[in-house]
């Protein structure tokens, strides 16, 4: 889903250090083999086969930051793959741009990829598979309206893991509401949560 952000300051600051840092600059929707070495950001759930990954193209997020955003997006692939993708160029738009990596990445399985766009300086995510009964068109708008202005005071890590905390959340609700069961259990889940983001917190704030 799109959202327009913005935040050209960022972007040409963004782009600025790309070029300093001799780092490459995306055209189409290819991403390469070394961004899925480093098993720091890549991570692959034994029991379902699902994985996380993080493509930080853009360079928008500190080593730290990808470290504990994995950790959230490792939740999410108990349902489907899950991505974070942010991309410095691109030549086309950023529905078209997202829907094409999704097919070339994962074909028809079950995932969801958020991408942070900052060439049409836009936020999208988008789904398939299983995953999108839960992930759909409308609750994928309703998650990057909560958290566009993130993106654009250029806080993207808060951004990120917003995007996953709700999709997330919004899966488990989708399993667990029904039951009187189901739905304790996604109390102690929501309180886990809350735990983890409270330690986050405390990370951050001693890296001050």
């Amino acid at each position: 889903m799109r959202r327009k952000i913005t935040f050209l300051l960022t972007f040409l600051v963004a782009v600025l250090i790309i070029a300093l840092a001799g780092g490459r600059v995306y055209a189409d929707t290819g991403y390469e083999v070394e961004d899925y070495a480093n098993q720091d950001f890549c991570y692959v759930n034994q029991d379902t086969g699902y994985e996380a990954v993080i493509v930080d193209d853009a360079f928008l997020l500190s080593v730290s930051e990808k470290s504990m955003l994995l950790e959230k997006m490792k939740l999410i692939t108990t349902y489907g793959n899950v991505m974070f993708n942010s991309i410095s160029y691109n030549s086309t738009s950023t529905e078209s741009y997202i829907k094409s990596l999704y097919r070339e990445k994962y074909g028809s399985e079950s995932g969801t990829i958020f991408v942070i766009d900052m060439d049409n300086r836009n936020i999208w995510i988008h789904s398939n598979g299983a995953i999108n009964r839960t992930i759909n068109k409308a609750y994928a708008e309703t998650i990057t309206d909560n958290v566009y202005t993130y993106a654009s005071d250029a806080d993207y890590y808060i951004c990120a893991m917003k995007v996953y905390e709700q999709e997330y959340v919004g899966k488990t609700r989708k399993y667990y509401s029904i039951t009187k069961e189901g739905r304790a259990l996604l109390e102690t889940k929501k309180a886990e949560w809350s735990e983890y983001q409270s330690a986050v917190a405390n990370v951050l704030a001693m890296g001050v």
